[in-house]
């Protein structure tokens, strides 16, 4: 096997001094080549390549996007173990002969011509979550609220375009969501990492299409709590909020220049009831999530 351990020897040593735990979609551990910004990037102009697989102890199955129809190479511990050629749309996958142990270095490397990219040097942790996070909002542009589910109590990291734009934790449902910094934009890429003690689970990698209606879409931030008189939430400013209790309007407002939004029902939520919220802004209208109160 060709051996890279002579080349790297610097990189293990210096990445020997950080903690474990480091994957894609977060801040890399150590870049081999480019700048942090670059770094920070998905799929770069220059190719760089992504594992999209937990980079964990017992995996065999290593995944990722590079640039299309190029050959990758992936090494672990300085050897190059498997050779593929990505398809049309970027996408790769191998199976390795031995599953990675806890500390393996696993990096990914793209050939375009004579130039060798490499991935972000990454460290094997512990076994993935048992509950893999999910995004439950829509991945459209125009999105700021971001909404899913994980295990109950593990803190939830949420990458764009593989910056950490928010973090959150999972309530004792397991659900959690984030307000970003600013709306999603087509071509964005998405993900959620979450922990639990030292087991870590990533949300698959989404891509943010073209949306519509999506910028009128309110969310409900307070949740569906029995006893609860107060719903509020989030929308575009200048929306027209109705909410809706098991189907009969019950209170309308307007959705601040903060984008945000209250209202005060003049009875206190039923366990069992369905609660809504339908926003309206020129001429769009879109309904946030179905909650059904518990």
């Amino acid at each position: 096997m060709e051996n890279k351990l002579a080349s790297k020897a610097l990189n293990l040593a210096l990445i020997g001094t950080l903690s474990l735990g480091g994957f894609v979609g977060s801040t890399a551990i150590l870049a081999t080549s480019g700048s942090t910004a670059q770094a920070a990037s998905l799929v770069t102009s220059q190719g760089k390549p992504v594992v999209t697989s937990p980079v964990v102890a017992s995996q065999k199955v290593v995944t990722g996007v590079a640039q299309p129809n190029t050959t990758l190479n992936v090494w672990v511990n300085g050897q190059k173990v498997k050779s593929v050629i990505t398809n049309a749309q970027g996408n790769w996958s191998i199976t390795l002969d031995n599953a990675l142990k806890v500390g393996d270095y696993l990096q990914a490397e793209t050939i375009i011509g004579s130039q060798v990219i490499n991935s972000d040097l990454l460290r094997a942790t512990t076994a993935i979550n048992d509950v893999k996070p999910k995004v439950t909002s829509p991945t459209a542009q125009f999105e700021q609220v971001v909404t899913g589910t994980a295990k109950p109590g593990a803190t939830a990291n949420v990458w764009v375009n593989g910056v950490l734009a928010k973090t959150t934790t999972a309530d004792t449902q397991g659900n959690w969501f984030v307000i970003l910094n600013a709306p999603l934009k087509t071509g964005d890429y998405l993900q959620v990492e979450s922990f639990y003690g030292p087991a870590l689970a990533k949300s698959d990698l989404l891509k943010i299409k073209v949306g519509t209606n999506t910028m009128v879409r309110p969310v409900i931030l307070s949740g569906a709590v029995a006893n609860s008189s107060v719903v509020s939430g989030f929308a575009a400013s200048g929306t027209r909020i109705d909410v809706w209790v098991s189907g009969v309007l019950t209170k309308s407002t307007q959705a601040g220049t903060d984008n945000k939004w209250s209202v005060t029902l003049n009875k206190p939520l039923v366990a069992g009831q369905h609660l809504q919220a339908e926003g309206y802004l020129n001429g769009l209208n879109a309904s946030s999530d179905l909650l059904i109160i518990k």
